[in-house]
């Protein structure tokens, strides 16, 4: 029996080797996305574009169907992120309707209802080659490593 999913040789890393991007694979018609925005050891910042991917041809036309986030070390504050499709027109590069939130004092942003992002279903749809960045809104104070999961189905 093998386990439910495996990394793929899909791993590659930016500037210092503090970033990664991960591809989940399983046998159901989602891809899983890990990326590893910030580095364990760093504390996260404000700003735009903290991590940039582009979408590869495997999942041209599939739509975002979720989209969560964890911290290495807890904030005493709330983390906030959001993600953007920069090859979207202009006012339409939002993918999300509520942003990720990690409340203070939690690991993820699966703990509370409140805290889910809810994907904006008429940004949803990504095609081959699209810039997809992920912006830190609200940096929780004291919070280390940050990470953000995506899925996409067909």
């Amino acid at each position: 029996m093998t386990a439910p999913y495996q990394r793929s040789s899909v791993e590659g890393a930016l500037a210092s080797n503090d970033v990664r991007l991960a591809r989940l694979e399983s046998n159901s018609p989602i891809a899983h996305y890990e990326i590893k925005v910030v580095s364990d050891i760093d504390g996260l910042t404000v700003g735009a574009g903290q991590f940039i991917f582009a979408i590869p041809y495997s999942i041209d036309g599939w739509h975002l169907v979720t989209a969560s986030g964890y911290v290495t070390t807890v904030g005493s504050t709330t983390t906030e992120v959001t993600i953007f499709n920069l090859n979207a027109p202009p006012g339409d590069e939002e993918m999300l309707q509520l942003t990720i939130l990690i409340p203070a004092g939690e690991y993820n942003s699966l703990g509370n209802t409140l805290a889910n992002a809810s994907v904006n279903p008429y940004q949803s749809v990504v095609a081959t080659m699209d810039r997809i960045s992920i912006d830190v809104l609200v940096a929780g104070t004291g919070a280390m490593g940050l990470g953000v999961i995506l899925e996409f189905k067909p």
